[in-house]
């Protein structure tokens, strides 16, 4: 027991009770007249705690009471496994494998209170368990900079954890005061026995006294709780590190971390790795930060201190008086310079109007143009020059025609080759002048000449251009900038912007609407932009380009395939894609099912927001899925089957509980390839939830006799309840699906249950004609039979005498208005022949349109057209 004066923080209960619940050494705490009363553990009991020296189950004193509990699936399913408790009251499950599908769990207790014969029980608290290591609970970050005097500064940054990653933001600081910035992070986790272990990363680590961070003062829980925040000798331990930053490029710096555990038997090697990464506030570049705030000012590095603080005493010696702005100059720090002028500053000044710069870095006085491109442009502008001079002066020295035709040729090519490089530079540049002057939109049109392809837009014009890089000198070429689409969203910003959307929405209008700009010709444009825009791994790009230039809603397998890499990469691709995009969902949906992606179905649970079905109007009964065990048919070694057929049952169990609006509009359904009775189960009651929606329902190579496992009658029951409740259903194909006996109840619940089924397309099935004769004449008894069409085929009619039966069932059928017996494995004789054609001319279907049958000769002829050919 510990005693603490009383102070302002602790002269309530509420007050009392939070201290005590911060520090890990505090087991209670209540507040008395005088002052805070503890209970605290011993330093040494911690210590025995944490290395597992507890007293042994088996020396304590039980009373004789009960201990039951059992595990469910967070998800809800209600095939919970039930534990039984053992004598030295341990509760024991048998024959559970805990997959793990949350990642996360929760072990809720509740201890019963013996009084006498009674117990009472007491409310159930939940216990948080996680696979693998904890979750980070915090990240301590501490922004120092030195200046070119030695004096040392602090500047705002905050950390955040996105998908298991510490993101820190940078705010802003002036880059070109500083000769040095330090990044200081610490990382904090909710368990003692687990820290950040940077040791294969290139960050050093500092003494925690060495450093403070604000959010140590922000948090009760982390001054008691952590070391780092001054919490005494009992604090947890965490390692501070030191990441060293270029004040002009800091995004470009990378670190990571080891997640490992100092527990007892933990070895070194088991570990998780978590990335740090850096990002500006609002800006794009710090050369953002190095423009003044005056609006009319046009200066960079104005002042030769400015220029003293960032280049070193050998540059500048070396530079004379000369500009240090030699677009190509060497120094690393005038290149990292160049880079954010580009990146940041000269879209400043573009929309401040500004034609030319005062730098002492780059000249006395730089035209706006030069500092737009940066040096990898610059030399792709010089090499376009040079390739262009060359090719000249060749073709000027040609002999004929034909060969300065070929040199023109040849310039062209490469020019197309070299433009696309040097898109970016340009999109970045007339991106600015388009946030200065928004009807600069107007002067964008698709390209002419050699550039006259879906891939190239050329905007601006001499008058706009004026001032800056102008490439009128290349041949052939519109007057204003080519650029190349494909290159667009790579430039893009990560959040909402007018000028980005204005930007997509005038480059795909333009190049979708030329001429020959059909859905054919249009769809390489469309697969460019979209993969363009998932390279570039921005949810803003992405959600861009499909609102602007994709005309499809399709999308191909390994489109759907990048947008599942980029989830788990963090972006909330299903979370855009439910409140803007549903018509892909089920691109996404068949993905995650053709790929049996489980950490895909995951996704599903945690990404529908709410509402998302209400919103989620595209969907609406406009789901195409196809579910398949096994490719190639159902010839797979039974032997080596077995396993796959038990993990696609899991998978078709998880496909269940997707969220419910996703599975309810579900249209057209085909399981394919079935080969177990498990993999069966999971699909009829995939077939229950999606009852109200399913309109086409197509069962290819199902549950045959042949294969593994068997079935049992009952099985075969689970598959007509399932049918049966498909209110909506108007198609059904059975293929090669095959229940022996069974199916004649399959036939007649589908015929008397289903209101609105109206076509039906039978291909080796078991079913056979005079049972599908039956129960066309019994389902009539009770309400019009409402098939429209039917389709057998494969099957082999054991005597014509069923045929003929079949066609007298068809009788009953009204509505009918294609029938197509072509595919029946036997011919028909001449005498069936004549009589089935006698019944279809007594025209008992005034609709019909066809209906064929195989001839003696084994032709397929069309006996609904009274001009037919006799059999005969």
């Amino acid at each position: 027991m510990a005693f603490s004066p009383p102070s302002a923080t602790t002269r309530t209960t509420t007050a009392t009770s939070a201290i005590c619940a911060h520090q890990p050494n505090c087991v209670s705490a209540s507040l008395g007249p005088n002052g805070c009363f503890q209970a605290r553990y011993t330093e040494e009991a911690l210590r025995d705690m944490r290395d597992g020296q507890v007293a042994p189950v088996s020396d304590r004193h039980w009373l004789p009471r009960q201990l039951g509990g059992r595990v469910c699936r967070l998800a809800g399913a209600a095939d919970c496994k039930q534990g039984t408790m053992s004598e030295d009251h341990r509760l024991r499950f048998s024959e559970l494998q805990p997959d793990w599908l949350e990642r996360h769990a929760e072990l809720k207790l509740s201890l019963g209170l013996a009084e006498g014969s009674q117990e009472l029980p007491s409310d159930s608290e939940g216990l948080q368990l996680k696979l693998g290591p904890p979750d980070i609970l915090d990240v301590l970050v501490n922004l120092t900079g030195i200046t070119h005097d030695g004096e040392t500064v602090y500047f705002n940054a905050t950390a955040a954890v996105e998908q298991e990653d510490v993101v820190v933001t940078l705010f802003k600081y002036p880059p070109y005061q500083l000769t040095e910035l330090h990044l200081y992070l610490t990382v904090l986790f909710p368990d003692p026995d687990y820290a950040a272990d940077w040791s294969d990363s290139t960050a050093s680590l500092v003494n925690s006294t060495e450093v403070s961070f604000r959010r140590c003062d922000e948090s009760r829980l982390f001054r008691h709780r952590y070391l780092v925040c001054q919490a005494g000798n009992q604090g947890w331990r965490s390692l501070t590190a030191k990441i060293a930053l270029a004040p002009w490029d800091p995004t470009e710096t990378s670190a990571f971390f080891d997640v490992r555990s100092s527990a007892s038997g933990q070895e070194k090697g088991l570990s998780l790795r978590r990335s740090v990464k850096l990002r500006l506030h609002e800006v794009a570049s710090v050369g953002a930060w190095a423009v003044p705030p005056e609006q009319n000012a046009c200066t960079f590095l104005g002042t030769p201190a400015d220029l003293h603080a960032n280049t070193s005493e050998e540059t500048q010696a070396g530079s004379g008086s000369s500009p240090l702005a030699a677009l190509d100059f060497d120094s690393p720090s005038l290149q990292q310079i160049r880079r954010a002028a580009a990146t940041g500053a000269a879209c400043e000044f573009t929309k401040r109007g500004c034609r030319k710069v005062h730098s002492h870095a780059f000249g006395e006085s730089v035209a706006v143009s030069k500092l737009v491109l940066d040096t990898e442009a610059t030399s792709i502008v010089i090499k376009l020059f040079r390739d262009y001079d060359a090719f000249r002066r060749a073709g000027l020295d040609a002999a004929d025609d034909s060969d300065r035709s070929a040199f023109k040729s040849m310039i062209q090519e490469s020019l197309r080759e070299a433009i696309p490089d040097l898109a970016p530079a340009l999109w970045r540049a007339f991106r600015c002048m388009l946030q200065a002057n928004a009807s600069l939109a107007g002067s964008c049109r698709p390209c002419g000449g050699f550039l006259n392809t879906s891939e190239f837009l050329c905007c601006g014009s001499e008058e706009h251009l004026r001032g800056f890089l102008q490439l009128d000198f290349l041949p052939g070429l519109p007057p204003g900038w080519p650029l190349a689409a494909s290159k667009l969203p790579a430039i893009l910003h990560g959040k909402p912007d007018d000028t980005d959307d204005l930007l997509l929405k005038l480059t795909c209008t333009a190049l979708l609407a030329k001429p020959g700009s059909g859905s054919e010709e249009a769809q390489p444009f469309e697969d460019n932009m979209l993969n363009a825009a998932i390279k570039a791994a921005n949810l803003q790009a992405l959600n861009l380009t499909l609102r602007h230039c994709r005309r499809s809603d399709n999308l191909a397998k390994k489109q759907a395939q990048a947008i599942w890499q980029l989830s788990s990469q963090g972006l909330p691709m299903l979370q855009l894609m439910w409140k803007e995009f549903p018509q892909h969902l089920n691109a996404l949906l068949q993905n995650s099912v053709d790929d049996r992606c489980e950490v895909c179905l995951m996704a599903w649970h945690a990404s529908e927001p709410a509402g998302a079905c209400d919103r989620a109007s595209g969907l609406t009964s406009n789901v195409s899925l196809i579910l398949e065990e096994a490719s190639g048919g159902g010839d797979i070694d039974p032997a080596l089957g077995v396993q796959e057929s038990r993990d696609f049952a899991q998978f078709l169990g998880q496909l269940v509980e997707a969220p419910p609006c996703l599975l309810s509009a579900v249209s057209h359904l085909r399981v394919e390839n079935i080969q177990s009775i498990e993999s069966a189960k999971a699909a009829f009651k995939l077939l229950t939830v999606a009852a109200k929606s399913v309109r086409d329902l197509e069962l290819r190579v199902f549950f045959e006799s042949r294969l593994r496992g068997g079935y049992r009658d009952e099985d075969v029951a689970d598959l007509v309840e399932s049918v049966q409740r498909l209110g909506q259903l108007r198609s059904l194909v059975l293929d090669s699906v095959s229940f022996d006996d069974s199916m004649e109840g399959l036939a007649r619940a589908l015929l008397r249950k289903v209101p609105h089924l109206n076509s039906v397309t039978l291909r080796s099935t078991s079913v056979s004609a005079r049972e599908l004769a039956d129960s066309l004449k019994t389902s009539s008894d009770s309400r019009p039979c409402q098939l429209q069409k039917i389709i057998r085929a494969e099957a082999r009619y054991e005597e014509e005498e069923e045929a003929k039966a079949l066609v007298d069932g068809l009788t009953h059928c009204k509505a009918l208005i294609y029938v197509d017996l072509c595919g029946e494995a036997s011919s028909l004789g001449n005498n069936a022949s004549e009589e089935i054609r006698q019944v279809v001319r007594g025209k008992p279907w005034n609709g019909l349109r066809a209906f064929r049958i195989k001839s003696e000769k084994g032709k397929c002829i069309d006996i609904s057209n009274p001009d037919a050919a006799s059999p005969s």
